[in-house]
C-alpha cells in the first residue's frame, strides 16, 4: 500500500493544501480578472475622451451623446470617429456614461458605472486622473 495512505494526519494536511492552494488561485485569478477590466476601462474611457475632442475640434461643440462618435455626421456625413461601436459599453457590459461640459464647467465628464453600478465610489472617470 502506497506510504501516504497509511499516515491518515499526512493525507489529511496534504489535502488541506491542495484546497488552500486551490482557494488562492481562485482569489488570484478573480482579482487579476478584476484589474484587467478596470484598466480596460481606464484605456477605453481615454479613447473616448479623445474621440469627443476630436468632435470639438472639427465641430465646435461638444457632441449630446457617445453613439453620435461612431455614427456617421448627419450633415457633412463625414465617417464616425469612432470605428467601433464596442468601445462605447464598457468591461462590465453597461454602456459609458456622459455628461456634457456645460453640467459642469469643464471638460466632458465620461465614466463607467464599474465592477458595482450601486457603489458610486467604483465608479471609473475620465477625471480620475487629472
Amino acid at each position: 500500500m502506497n506510504t501516504i495512505l497509511k499516515n491518515p494526519m499526512q493525507t489529511t494536511a496534504i489535502l488541506l493544501l491542495a484546497s488552500l492552494a486551490g482557494v488562492l488561485f481562485f482569489l488570484a485569478a478573480r482579482d487579476f480578472d478584476r484589474r484587467s477590466k478596470i484598466e480596460k476601462a481606464e484605456a477605453d474611457l481615454k479613447v473616448l475622451e479623445q474621440a469627443v475632442e476630436t468632435y470639438y475640434t472639427t465641430y465646435k461643440f461638444y457632441p449630446e451623446c457617445l453613439e453620435i462618435l461612431a455614427e456617421p455626421h448627419a450633415v457633412t456625413k463625414a465617417p464616425p470617429i469612432l470605428q467601433e461601436k464596442s468601445v462605447l459599453i464598457d468591461p462590465w457590459g453597461r454602456e459609458y456614461q456622459y455628461e456634457s461640459l456645460m453640467r459642469h464647467g469643464r471638460e466632458p465628464l465620461i465614466y463607467s458605472m464599474g465592477p458595482d453600478p450601486n457603489d458610486s465610489n467604483m465608479r471609473i472617470t475620465n477625471w480620475d486622473k487629472k
